[in-house]
Formats: C-alpha cells, structure tokens, sequence
C-alpha cells in the first residue's frame, strides 16, 4: 500500500462493533480494533441486549472505547444506535464473532479517496476456534471497484464484501442511514450495498485485513443439513434491500428494472427455497414456483458468466427443484448448500462443472 497521504493521515475512522450473545468471541474483536497502527480510531460497542456474559467483558475495556447496552433490537437497530454516536469520517462496521489484523484500518485510510463511499477488502475466513479455511471471498472472485451501478443494475449484484469487510464514508451513511430496523433485524449489510452505489464509488483491496468466522449461528448449514427456516427471513431482506434501492432510484429521476432482484441468481435460489421448504412462512405472495423457475433460467442464461456446462446443470437443477415434491426438494437443496451432504458423483459434478 501507498503512504498516507498529508490529506488522510489525520482522518477520523469509528469501529462499531455490534454484539449478540458472542461472548466468547467479543473479546478478540474489542483487542483486535483497540490495537489498530492507525493512531485516529474510536471504538464504539453496541451490545443488543446480550443474555451471556458480554456485558462483564465489555465492562473491562471501558476506558478504552464507547459501550452502549441496549433492549435487543436486532442488527440494524445495533448498526443505528452506534452510528448515532460515531463521529469518525469512515465507518466500519464489525460483528463481533469477526475481527480486524493490526494494519486495517491504514490501508483502508490509505486507499480512500475524492468520491469513494465505500472501501471492502478480503477477510480470511475462519472457524471458531480460529483455523484458517481460505479467503472471503474466495481469490477467483475479484471485489469490485470503481462505478458498479451498472452491474448492479443489469445483474442484480456486484461481488460485495460481508459486513466486517468494509468502510463505509460518513457523508454517504449520513444520506441512507437509519437502516430501517424492522425489515433488516438481521442482513443489515444488504441494505447498505445496494445503496451505496447510488451515492460514489467503491474502492477495494485485495489483500485481506481482517478476519471473518463461519460457525453454527451465522452458516446457512448447520452441521450436515441445512436451516430451513432462515430462507423466508433472507427472502424478506432481499426484497426489502431492493425495495428500498428502487425508491433511492426513482429519487434521482431513473427506473431500475422491475426485475433487478431476481436477476441475481442467489436471490432466485434463496425465494424458490423459501417457497418450497417454508411455504406457510414465505413472505412475498406473488411469488410462484413456475415464476421463480422462469426467472431462475432467465437468471442463468442472460445474467450469470458461468460456462455453457454448469448453466446447463443449473438449469436442470432449478427444474427440479421447482416441480419435485417436497421431501426430494429439500434434498436437492441441501445438495447445492451443503458439501457435505452431497453424494460422491455430484462431488464430482460440482468439481467440473463449478
């Protein structure tokens, strides 16, 4: 990285850390902000109405950093309640189970500059007991950079960092913020990224600063299965996010295709399970299972740059996935979901075909 340039090098920068129940992980994410290189940091810890022993150990670094304990509110209202109190120019964000090396929040100083809302960088993604499994993401995906509303436009996406993995300008946060607390109690990121590209430009790093945990209570699986019950809520987020971004949108005097979200084919798979495996809780009632098909395939064949091979197994996948009865779906998805559920042929399959 670059040195600091005279114009950054006196830059405020907030670390929020938010905080549920992760006790046992608060720790290394209070000592891994308060041990920045970076000389101008305040940190700010928003615990959500803890029943562990969080309250005890943020107590032991009070004269270190800013505490807020709250009524449980969920994630967005975490993420409000800090930002309210914050004053630094760039912000991030930190779950507590996450935590950041010495040296992030310089190099993001460093590469913040005139029209950047938002600078994302990898994370090493860990599990909880701290063994390292690989980047997030994953090194054949580049962050994005630059302009990236057109991509989110005609995709529905741009490869985006999870929450820790970013800092976010002040001036940006401050046109968007609150995050509407009921709709985000969890996935609040969401709602920032697709905003964000509306406000300036998104600058990345490709070296990773910092570290993000996969374990029971943030995995999609849990052990060998899959949590069922976690698609309705993420399918409410992904309609809400671009809910919210269609307004913005429509604010600056543009109209954003009506159908961005389900361009994006995560967001197709997230509400196709939702409806098939929760029906009862499914939370978007135009939603139909021949529907979501179509845009399923419509998703895969003009929006996705995967090879000709795995559009073709995709393809044949979501056909399945739509019209089997139930007990075969929900299989079909753990397949998809969870490596190791899957059988050793489609180990195989997955493996040439991506």
């Amino acid at each position: 990285m670059t040195e600091l340039s005279e114009q950054n090098e006196c830059i405020t920068v907030s670390i929020i850390i938010n905080n549920y129940n992760y006790s046992k992980y608060l720790k290394q994410a209070i000592e891994s902000s308060l041990a920045q290189t970076y000389k101008h940091v305040e940190t700010i810890v928003v615990d959500d109405g803890s029943t562990d022993d969080s309250a005890h150990i943020i107590k032991q670094y009070q004269s270190e950093l800013e505490a807020i304990l709250k009524k449980n509110g969920g994630q967005a209202s975490a993420l409000n309640k800090g930002f309210a109190s914050s004053t630094g120019k760039l912000v991030i964000f930190l779950d507590s189970d996450d935590y950041l090396f010495p040296n992030a929040v310089e190099n993001v100083v460093k590469a913040y500059g005139p029209g950047v809302v938002n600078i994302q960088y990898r994370l090493q993604s860990v599990d909880a007991t701290g063994k390292k499994l690989g980047l997030h993401p994953s090194k054949e995906k580049q962050l994005c950079s630059g302009n990236v509303l057109p991509d989110l436009l005609n995709q529905g996406r741009y490869i985006w960092q999870v929450t820790s993995g970013n800092a976010f300008c002040r001036d940006a946060l401050d046109k968007i913020m609150p995050i509407p607390e009921q709709e985000f109690i969890t996935e609040a990121d969401g709602y920032l990224h697709v905003l964000m590209p509306l406000l300036g430009l998104i600058a990345s790093i490709d070296s990773p600063l910092g570290a993000y945990r996969k374990h029971d209570s943030n995995a999609w699986q849990i052990s060998d299965t899959i949590d069922k019950n976690r698609f309705h809520k993420s399918a409410a987020k992904d309609f809400n996010k671009f809910k919210y971004f269609r307004q913005a949108y429509t604010e600056q005097a543009q109209v954003a295709p009506k159908d961005i979200a389900l361009r994006n084919f995560a967001c197709v798979i997230t509400r196709l399970a939702s409806l098939r495996l929760t029906p009862e809780q499914h939370p978007i009632a135009s939603d139909s299972r021949l529907g979501l098909v179509r845009a399923g395939l419509k998703s895969i064949w003009k929006y996705s740059k995967g090879s000709g091979s795995w559009k073709l197994a995709t393809s044949i996948w979501i056909i399945l996935v739509g019209s089997v009865p139930q007990e075969f779906c929900e299989q079909l998805i753990s397949w998809r979901l969870v490596s190791e559920s899957r059988p050793q042929p489609m180990v195989w399959l997955k493996k040439h075909l991506g």
